[in-house]
């Protein structure tokens, strides 16, 4: 099963204030979560290979069933604890999907902040792990074919 992804690319609005036109590239995929009644509506999530987990926003992951694991922080790469946003590491059940097809169902482990100004993002664990990515962002084509 492959499931097309959407590249994005838009001008870097900081740099080009000052004088550099560089262009910010983001992969993004369509999921929904599983709830007590059935699915959430489609939500655009960000494919972030550099993250081992996925961080779900709080007004779409209180929504979702959830299975909590243990309380846990969102940290990135400024050191220290200042940078730190409290969270609850969760199991929460997803599904991907395009145009056309739905992924298979998949056990997403999730750091779930209680703020909701933070980017919904898929990362290794439980999504990119379970299949095949390809990305040519010179063309703005990306899919992740699932193996099983």
């Amino acid at each position: 099963m492959k499931i097309a992804l959407q590249v994005r690319r838009a001008p870097d609005l900081e740099t080009l204030e000052h004088g550099h036109p560089f262009h910010l590239t983001r992969i993004f995929a369509g999921v929904r979560l599983q709830t007590a009644s059935g699915w959430t509506e489609q939500h655009r999530a960000i494919i972030d290979t550099g993250s081992p987990y996925a961080v779900i926003p709080a007004p779409i992951w209180k929504s979702a069933r959830s299975r909590p694991l243990f309380s846990s922080e969102i940290r990135g790469i400024v050191p220290g604890t200042s940078a730190a946003v409290k969270a609850s590491f969760r199991m929460v059940q997803g599904i991907l999907v395009d145009d056309r097809h739905t992924s298979v169902s998949l056990d997403i482990p999730a750091l779930c902040p209680e703020i909701s100004d933070l980017p919904f993002i898929l990362g290794f664990c439980g999504v990119l792990d379970r299949g095949q990515l390809f990305v040519n962002t010179s063309r703005h084509i990306a899919w992740l074919r699932f193996t099983s």
